[in-house]
Order: C-alpha cells, then structure tokens, then sequence
C-alpha cells in the first residue's frame, strides 16, 4: 500500500470514529502562535488563573510566563 492510499484509508477510519461535535478542522482562538506566546496571552489576561496543576502543586500563568522567560534568557546567554 502506498503511503496515499494509507492516508486516505486512516482519514477515513478518524472520521468514523470522531465524536458527533467534535471539530474535524483545529481551531486556534488567538491565532498560530507560539506555546511561550499562549501562556504570555494568558499571564496578562488571566496571571492568577491556574495554568498546570500536578498533585499538590498549583502553577498560574505568570509564574508559567516567568519560568518560560527566564529559561529563554538562559538559552540565549548560551548560546
């Protein structure tokens, strides 16, 4: 089988399988941007919101924007 056929056949089964409602076409609500983009967005809009919960620990998006901010400032000191 080629790699089209393959394709057109597993697009296929997506489709049959898909939940009723459920969008076959990504939606971006802020646009193609960036994951540090995103959570920049959110940390202005909503800084106090939490953006990650793991078992007891709670990080909101500004903390999520200032981790992201202070490892691209390292990375950039690097390289």
């Amino acid at each position: 089988m080629k790699i089209e056929e393959h394709l057109e056949d597993l697009r296929a089964r997506q489709v049959r399988v898909r939940p009723h409602g459920t969008p076959s076409e990504v939606v971006y609500p802020l646009g193609e941007i960036s994951l540090p983009e995103h959570v920049a967005h959110w940390a202005v809009r909503c800084p106090d919101r939490p953006a990650i919960v793991f078992e007891e620990r709670t990080v909101t998006y500004r903390e999520l924007d200032d981790l992201i901010r202070r490892v691209a400032g390292w990375l950039d000191s690097v390289a």
